[in-house]
This record gives C-alpha cells, sequence and structure tokens, in this order.
C-alpha cells in the first residue's frame, strides 16, 4: 500500500449510498413540511383581516394553529422525504448557498411534479383544458422554502460532525 494513503481518509461507499440519503428523507419528512408551512402564515393573516370578523378570524388562527401543522405534514411528507432522499446524496455541498438553493429548487420541483401528476391522474387531453393550477405556485414556494431551510440544516450538521471528527474536507 501506499505509504501516503491515509486509512482513515478511506470513504465507506455504502455509508454515502445507504446512509446520508436514509438520514435526508428522513430529516426532510420532519423539518420541511412545518417550515414550508409557515409560507401560508401570511395568506392567514391577510384573509383574517380581510374577514372583518372576530369569530372569522378566530376561526382563521385557531386553523392556523390546530390544522396546518398536522396538514403540512400530510400533504408535504411524502415530497420532503423524496427531496431528502436526492439532497442526502450532496450532504456536504448543502452548507454552500448554491447548495440551498439548490435544495430548494429540488423541493419546489418535487411538489410541483406530485401535485400536477395527482391533477392529470384520470383525465383525458379534453379534460385537462379546464384544470387549473393555481395550487402549484403556493405549494411549491412552500416546499421551496421548506427544502432549503433543512437542506441548509442537514449540510452545516455534516460539516459540523466532521469538523469534529478532525476531517479537514471543504464542502466548496
Amino acid at each position: 500500500m501506499d505509504p501516503h494513503w491515509n486509512e482513515d481518509a478511506m470513504v465507506d461507499v455504502r455509508r454515502i449510498l445507504l446512509s446520508d440519503p436514509v438520514k435526508g428523507a428522513l430529516f426532510f419528512a420532519f423539518v420541511a413540511p412545518p417550515v414550508g408551512a409557515i409560507m401560508l402564515l401570511p395568506l392567514f393573516i391577510v384573509v383574517s383581516i380581510a374577514a372583518k370578523s372576530p369569530l372569522l378570524a378566530g376561526a382563521f388562527g385557531l386553523l392556523m394553529v390546530t390544522i396546518i401543522p398536522v396538514f403540512s405534514y400530510f400533504l408535504g411528507m411524502i415530497p420532503a422525504a423524496i427531496t431528502g432522499f436526492i439532497a442526502g446524496f450532496f450532504r456536504k455541498r448543502l452548507a454552500t448557498w448554491a447548495g440551498t438553493l439548490g435544495a430548494g429548487a429540488l423541493g419546489f420541483v418535487v411538489m410541483a411534479s406530485i401535485i400536477v401528476s395527482r391533477l392529470y391522474e384520470g383525465e383525458t387531453p379534453m379534460d385537462l383544458a379546464g384544470t387549473r393550477y393555481e395550487a402549484v405556485v403556493p405549494l411549491g414556494v412552500c416546499a421551496f422554502v421548506g427544502a432549503a431551510v433543512a437542506g441548509r440544516l442537514f449540510g452545516t450538521r455534516a460539516i459540523r460532525r466532521s469538523r469534529d471528527h478532525g476531517c479537514t474536507e471543504s464542502p466548496h
């Protein structure tokens, strides 16, 4: 063996292929949906103000506190897990701004793809002429923000962990 080869620096391919993507899927699935749901807060505030009814404003407030967190997991857990699995392959790159934006863009694309595929399910080309895509942009923006924040946290955890173990590899 080469005397300059560092045995500790040898990369375990199984760990990269299995561990980081699986950890990414789990991390994104539990972190990204509630972070993305926070993006719905301005919408609910505007609706509450426009309602001009204390009862309706209270109902929207109760909805925001109780149903939205559950709804965010119901709607966002699968797209977040898919995004996290893919982003897990690039874990150390997620700590950079390009990686953060890339994770967000991936989240947007995954969420938009799932929404559009659900719209097309069971539809004929004639039925699609009237299909409305209003949900793609707001939910895609929520997915973008949730995935970007989760990606940044997931990536910085990897960098911090590698520094703690004495690794000097740069994410750039």
